[in-house]
């Protein structure tokens, strides 16, 4: 996937307050060892349930950083997961979600300086 950050829409959401993107970022980076234990989890055990309420919780955060491409992929995994749709491999979506996420966050961090 290709990184797409909305820098306009994230600052408007943040009112331009840069030390709350920092504090953004620092927060998702602290909890990135979480996610990735917790998407392992939900991978092995292939719970369409899990899965939809994964992508459902973490859409909200991925899309306040302005991560459209990200946000719109994992609301897409969440409508289909929640229609039990057994044809996506959510095992590799779900690693290519955490790998995007780092990516961005990385991209994130250069644009701001963090």
């Amino acid at each position: 996937m290709k990184i797409f950050i909305d820098y306009n829409s994230l600052l408007d959401r943040t009112a331009g307050d840069v030390e709350l993107i920092k504090e953004i970022v620092s927060w998702f980076d602290s909890q990135l060892p979480i996610i990735e234990k917790e998407l392992i989890e939900i991978s092995s055990k292939n719970d369409l349930n899990e899965i939809a309420f994964f992508c459902h919780r973490i859409k909200s955060s991925v899309g306040t950083l302005s991560f459209d491409a990200l946000y719109d992929k994992l609301n897409f995994l969440e409508q289909e997961a929640k229609k039990n749709n057994t044809l996506i491999d959510y095992n590799l979506e779900i690693l290519f979600i955490f790998t995007s996420l780092k990516e961005h966050l990385t991209e994130l961090k250069k644009h701001f300086k963090l």
